[in-house]
């Protein structure tokens, strides 16, 4: 909703680039099965194919319920539309380290629920929660009973500084901030 933001954040630019296309194209990168859920928009545009949220204003966790009904594979990575410095190496390594498991998420300080891959396990158990109010994805990996690996602070740190490669984009101020870090250490 971008109510930090004070806008729609998917149009903000970095690098010149609307966040919702650089991290659809960081999807693209390591996935084959671009879907993009948002709240208002449905389509194919190239490669990306785009679909209105089932679930409006519940968040991120009817998002991903919503993308895991829509995508081909067993598993889809997902990744919120505010995180433009995530790399294609740490997208790869997360997209691959957690094959046994039904959900993979980084932890380092913090659990980074948005940025993880999910399997198609989830779906019931995401509309349970849902259905009984809770809409926190990260409240949803903590408790689930299915299988999550943790991917921990030092594998995260193998490709970079998790303040960095997690930094979001909450408020404008944030845009220039993503800027600046862009270019200290390219993209």
């Amino acid at each position: 909703r971008g109510v930090r933001f004070r806008g729609d954040k998917r149009t903000a630019r970095v690098g010149g680039v609307p966040l919702l296309a650089w991290g659809a194209a960081l999807l693209g990168s390591v996935a084959d099965d671009v879907v993009v859920v948002t709240r208002d928009e449905a389509g194919a545009r190239g490669r990306w194919h785009y679909v209105r949220d089932e679930i409006p204003e519940r968040g991120p966790m009817g998002g991903v319920l919503t993308g895991l009904r829509i995508v081909r594979h067993e598993r889809a990575l997902v990744l919120p539309v505010d995180m433009p410095l995530l790399t294609v190496d740490f997208l790869t390594y997360l997209r691959d380290a957690g094959a046994e498991s039904d959900i993979t998420v980084p932890r380092w300080e913090r659990l980074e629920p948005l940025v993880g891959v999910y399997s198609r396990k989830c779906l019931e158990p995401l509309e349970a929660s849902l259905q009984r109010g809770e809409d926190s994805l990260g409240d949803f990996v903590r408790s689930t009973a299915l299988t999550v690996r943790y991917g921990g602070e030092e594998e995260v740190r193998r490709f970079g500084d998790p303040r960095r490669i997690f930094f979001n984009i909450n408020v404008p101020e944030d845009v220039e901030t993503a800027e600046a870090l862009l270019r200290a250490g390219g993209s």
